[in-house]
């Protein structure tokens, strides 16, 4: 799947980030100890997107889910997405983008 990365990229017309992404997604810090317990995260109250974003992030959590079978990192973060895809909201785009960005850093992944 030489080049699979980059010819995604320029389909979604993603531009590269100005700093590299090392994370497929983001990381919540666990709490231990007295600092209570961790609860779950809260549903989200955001209004859904437009009609073309929600297709737009359907199509790329697609794309992407092929490419899992080689780079399996991208696994949760694709899993968050498509959870969150028929109803997709700013969060979903953001999330969205932040997989785009560590792909874009990390193209060329392969298994060893």
């Amino acid at each position: 799947m030489h080049d699979y990365v980059n010819r995604a990229l320029a389909k979604y017309n993603h531009t590269p980030p100005q700093r590299p992404q090392h994370a497929p997604h983001a990381w919540l810090e666990p709490k231990y100890g007295k600092q209570g317990p961790q609860l779950p995260t809260k549903q989200s109250t955001e209004p859904t997107l437009n009609d073309k974003e929600p297709k737009r992030i359907e199509s790329i959590s697609g794309t992407l889910n092929n490419y899992s079978e080689i780079d399996p990192c991208i696994k949760p973060a694709l899993n968050e997405i498509a959870r969150e895809q028929a109803k997709a909201t700013l969060t979903t785009k953001r999330r969205t983008d932040h997989l785009l960005d560590y792909l874009a850093t990390n193209p060329d992944a392969t298994l060893r």
